[in-house]
């Protein structure tokens, strides 16, 4: 009885943890020994088996997918992680896609809707109208005087097209982004104060997600200052910063003046503040953590620990006595003499560049226009509402107008280009920006009902598909009508000549561009490989499992996770022994030896490739190159066989390098063909009543046509608690951090959501085929959970298998699959995350249904 009975296909979720499983089917053969002649039985029957010979067995990686696809009694998995083929081929959706997109599109705008409309708990269970405050401002606002508002936005969410709709109005006198040097004036930070410098905790406990520190009331009070000598035009009393900044120059009520300013040096960088000043003084004490920090800083939190704001401000009273007798004197009692050196040249500069600033202010008359104006305009991107109670109470005529845009495309825009290779940064973005927002929103709420009518919402989404509508909402929040140049610059900007700047030539396009970046990438994982790469694989299927190895690429034989079958472990020492000079070097594997000719050509190699986000991207580079079709010519012009590739633009230097390739496989090759006759290799597979896959790589919307092709086939859905999977990732990578933690967490879920949406539909399709299995029952419940999946691929369960598996779960040592302590191993990961951040992911809206569906906590 040498033939077929049953064949398991291991379709496994979550990478790490599922080498238990493909050994344990591998170890378990079934054969009619007294018809088996002993050259051909198994080594296992005859000594011991070595499963050790390579450790972390799941985290290499091979740059083919049709040769990483499979692993069976005889080839084991090559891939590492839940990666998905992208599409190629725009082939007709069946049923099941229909299904898929209709649910999952339900789900994630759901999803997406509950985050916008979710509000926070207040901290003040009951608000209610504050009288003293309601008293002043219709005071104020009975006074007719000018209209002071603060456009409250998102970095990267279209804030500068509303800015500068108010500012191309002559009744308007604009601020641009004066938080920012404020911050440089009260702690010295350098660059570009980007909003996350002054709002972000550092605590590591929370540097996953949003968790702003606490403003100080020495802030509070710099900032209700700031908006009172700026909406009352006292010019004297606001910093230096504020006129030598780059951000002055985007206002219009300043561009004359700030192009007047720019000309005092022969450099503009030389009369920027923070470029001319602290980076060349203070930069080391207040832009960095340490003074000999390779990398800055510049957080409000370190600069405090540095004593910055001490440092500056006794610089500054220093030089209001200027006296070169006073500051020696300072100097040589300082502990830390060349710090406040470092200071005082600061303030220095920053008063020599103040005093080529005040040249072009009384050229031109900014303060006088500012007087004049009707409306007295700010945008800020640094300051959060939950702390700007201080500011509303102190400015009781101010309106603020809630700017806010879609999350998604804000995280889109910020990561810029690259952003479709970083799915994981982008969920990270979305999240955190999704719970910034959420603050927000909920400060504003009780804020709303405290202080009513000064908070007005805008969508930028609504700006640019209903301008009309939205200028005259906006303008109806000051009281004050809309001229008809707005109405002219807000269509110019939106159809405009150009894409520079705030212009846009379509920005009804462009404000939904980013979804045809991460849609179908991100979203909904619905990957699916084209007819090619199915057609491909079918075959590589079809010779494991009928035992033809002229179906399998030859590839196959020449690789390194060959190792880990026990079926093929005589065969691989007999590989590794004949290439045993090259394989020193690594060069007995053909990944290693042979594909470093076309690496340039077809994608980056192997070390990049364990990661799901970059092997589509491979794949669609490869495919965009011809790389197929180049390797196919290649293979022709060796076997001297003439096919027509008249589609192929040839390029003979690129044709070479593929020639060089296949002409590496093929020297591998012959050493492959002595060892596989020599060890009886096809007699061995015909010999086998069961025959098992394991694959990482082919996502489930990808299987019902090898389940109509393969009818006796059984497939065992292999999973892993997904933070476990993420958390043994990083730990095997050595790029352990939170962020990327939980970013890795929520992608895989939604992966294996998926996965998992489509394995029902099948189910019910094609009963009988599937059974779920979860990592943690092989190692708590071992017995109990192998006696199920062997009663589901209908084959007998032998007695050593149990025996393997114990003994891998109760070892000497941990090595390979090996666990001295399985048990305790398997929840390990737990240790490793604050139990906040594990709650959290928990509680996710990716995570939470999976988690519950599959039984983790």
């Amino acid at each position: 009885m040498g033939t077929i009975r049953w064949i398991t296909l291991l379709v496994l979720l979550s990478a790490f943890g599922t080498i238990y499983l493909a050994i344990v089917f591998d170890f378990q053969v079934t054969y009619e020994v007294k018809s088996v002649p002993s050259a051909v039985q198994p080594d296992y029957m005859e000594e011991e088996v070595l499963f050790d010979l390579v450790t972390q067995l799941d985290s290499v990686e091979t740059e083919e997918v049709l040769q990483a696809d499979a692993s069976t009694k005889f080839l084991v998995s090559t891939s590492s992680s839940s990666a998905s083929i992208e599409l190629h081929g725009e082939a007709e959706k069946n049923d099941i896609e229909r299904e898929m997109d209709r649910s999952q599109r339900e789900e994630l705008n759901g999803w997406i809707q509950n985050m916008n409309e979710q509000s926070v708990t207040s901290s003040s269970s009951e608000a209610s109208v504050d009288l003293e405050w309601l008293a002043e401002r219709e005071k104020l606002l009975a006074a007719n005087g000018p209209r002071k508002l603060f456009l409250f936005a998102y970095m990267h969410g279209g804030s500068t097209l509303l800015f500068k709709l108010f500012d191309q109005d002559p009744r308007t006198f604009a601020w641009y982004e004066t938080l920012g040097p404020l911050y440089g004036h009260m702690y010295g930070l350098p660059g570009y104060r980007l909003h996350t410098w002054i709002i972000k905790n550092t605590s590591k406990e929370h540097e996953h997600h949003y968790f702003p520190r606490k403003v100080s009331d020495y802030e509070t009070t710099r900032i209700n200052q700031l908006f009172k000598d700026m909406f009352s035009c006292n010019f004297e009393s606001l910093p230096n910063e504020v006129f030598t900044d780059a951000f002055i120059g985007f206002s219009e009520a300043f561009r004359d003046y700030f192009h007047c300013y720019l000309h005092t040096k022969t450099k503009p960088k030389d009369v920027i503040w923070n470029r001319h000043c602290v980076d060349s003084t203070i930069n080391p004490y207040c832009g960095y953590e340490t003074p000999k920090q390779d990398k800055p800083k510049p957080f409000v939190v370190d600069a405090q620990k540095n004593f910055c704001p001490e440092y500056l401000e006794k610089a500054r009273v220093l030089l209001a006595n200027r006296t070169q007798a006073n500051i020696t004197k300072i100097l040589e009692e300082s502990y830390f003499k060349r710090k406040m050196k470092a200071f005082l040249d600061n303030e220095i500069c920053l008063q020599n560049l103040y005093e080529s600033a005040k040249h072009c202010m009384l050229r031109f008359p900014l303060q006088e226009r500012c007087q004049k104006a009707k409306i007295q305009v700010t945008k800020i991107l640094r300051l959060k509402l939950p702390f700007m109670e201080p500011l509303i109470r102190a400015t009781p005529d101010m309106q603020i107008i809630y700017y806010t845009r879609d999350p998604r495309a804000i995280a889109a825009s910020r990561l810029g280009v690259n952003g479709p290779k970083t799915p994981l940064k982008f969920l990270s973005a979305v999240t955190k920006l999704c719970e910034e927002m959420q603050s927000d929103v909920a400060a504003m709420e009780e804020f709303e009902e405290r202080y009513p009518n000064v908070f007005l919402r805008l969508r930028y989404e609504d700006l640019v598909e209903q301008p009309d509508k939205s200028v005259k909402i906006l303008f109806d929040h000051i009281a004050l009508d809309p001229t008809r140049v707005a109405y002219e610059w807000i269509h110019d900007s939106l159809h405009g000549n150009s894409d520079k700047g705030v212009q846009r030539t379509n920005a009804t396009y462009i404000v939904n561009k980013w979804r045809t970046m991460y849609e179908k990438e991100m979203f909904f994982k619905n990957w699916r490989i084209s007819d090619f790469e199915q057609g491909k694989i079918s075959d590589f299927l079809r010779g494991i499992f009928e035992c033809d190895f002229n179906l399998i690429p030859k590839e196959v034989f020449c690789d390194q996770f060959l190792t880990q079958s026990s079926a093929m472990s005589s065969y691989t020492r007999c590989y590794l022994k004949e290439r045993r000079p090259l394989s020193v070097q690594g060069r007995a594997l053909w990944e290693n030896h042979c594909t470093k000719a076309v690496h340039e050509h077809c994608g980056w190699g192997s070390k990049r490739q364990w990661q799901p986000d970059v092997l589509p991207t491979n794949i669609m580079n490869a495919a965009k190159k011809q790389c197929p079709e180049y390797l196919q010519m290649a293979r022709d012009v060796l076997a001297n066989n003439e096919r027509n590739h008249s589609t192929l633009h040839l390029n003979q230097t690129k044709l070479k390098a593929f020639i060089k390739k296949e002409q590496c496989v093929q020297e591998l090759t012959k050493t492959a063909d002595a060892c596989m006759k020599e060890h009886h290799l096809a007699e061995k597979c015909h010999a086998t009543r069961l025959r098992t896959a394991k694959i990482l790589r082919l996502k489930m919307v990808n299987m019902e046509s090898f389940i109509r092709e393969f009818p006796d086939m059984q497939i065992l859905v292999y999973t892993r608690d997904p933070r476990a999977t993420i958390a043994s990732r990083q730990a095997w990578s050595d790029m352990i951090s939170t962020e990327r933690w939980i970013g890795g967490v929520i992608d895989l879920c939604t992966e294996m959501t998926s996965d998992l949406d489509v394995m029902d539909i099948l189910s019910k399709k094609y009963p009988g085929v599937f059974l779920l299995s979860r990592y943690e029952d092989l190692v708590q419940k071992p017995e109990e959970t192998v006696t199920v999946l062997f009663e589901h691929a209908k084959t007998p369960l032998r007695e050593e298998t149990l025996s393997w598996i114990q003994k891998a779960l109760h070892s000497k040592v941990n090595s390979g699959v090996k666990r001295v302590n399985g048990t305790t191993h398997v929840e390990r990961w737990r240790s490793v995350y604050a139990e906040s951040d594990i709650e959290f992911t928990a509680q996710h809206p990716e995570c939470a249904d999976l988690l519950r569906r599959l039984g983790y906590s």
